[in-house]
């Protein structure tokens, strides 16, 4: 794997892609959930976010789980990157 970042903001949207698949995979029927690819996902989002990994995930989606919309949760749009960036 090549260490060129192709459009400058190369990790962002790496990050943005595992935030939204990690919470999509969650809200999978369980016999379609991939556990361990969803926990390798923590684990990269954990050691690349910090402690507050939860909540900086949940900024860089740009969906929601059904699971959040039927309990009237809207989609957050941050459009400030700089602090995961």
């Amino acid at each position: 794997m090549s260490a060129t970042n192709i459009t400058g903001r190369d990790d962002f949207v790496i990050l943005q892609a595992l935030a939204t698949t990690y919470a999509v995979i969650g809200d999978l029927p369980t016999r379609c959930q991939s556990a361990s690819d969803r926990h390798d996902m923590a684990e990269i989002l954990r050691a690349r976010l910090g402690p507050d990994w939860k909540i900086l995930a949940h900024r860089l989606r740009h969906v929601v789980s059904q699971n959040e919309w039927e309990n009237g949760k809207a989609p957050f749009r941050g459009d400030t990157f700089e602090s995961v960036a």
